[in-house]
C-alpha cells in the first residue's frame, strides 16, 4: 500500500525499539526529546510542513504476539 514506505515517528521516553514490530522497525523514528524531534521534522521536510500530533498514542499500539 501507499503507507509502506512512509515514516512512522514516536515521541516518547517510554517507547523502545523492542515494542515496535520487527517488520516495522526500519520505517519507525523514535524521539524522546522535543527538540530533536523538531530538528529532524525540519530537515527532512523544511520549515513550512504541517503535521499531525496524537496524543496518548500508547493506546494507538497494538502489541503483536508471535
Amino acid at each position: 500500500a501507499g503507507y509502506a514506505k512512509k515514516t512512522l515517528v514516536f515521541f516518547s521516553p517510554n517507547i523502545t525499539s523492542s515494542m515496535i514490530p520487527e517488520n516495522c522497525r526500519e520505517r519507525v523514528k523514535i524521539f524522546s526529546e522535543w527538540d530533536a524531534l523538531i530538528t529532524y521534522l525540519q530537515i527532512k521536510h523544511g520549515t513550512a510542513t504541517r503535521v499531525g500530533i496524537f496524543p496518548y498514542p500508547t493506546i494507538q499500539i497494538i502489541r503483536h504476539q508471535s
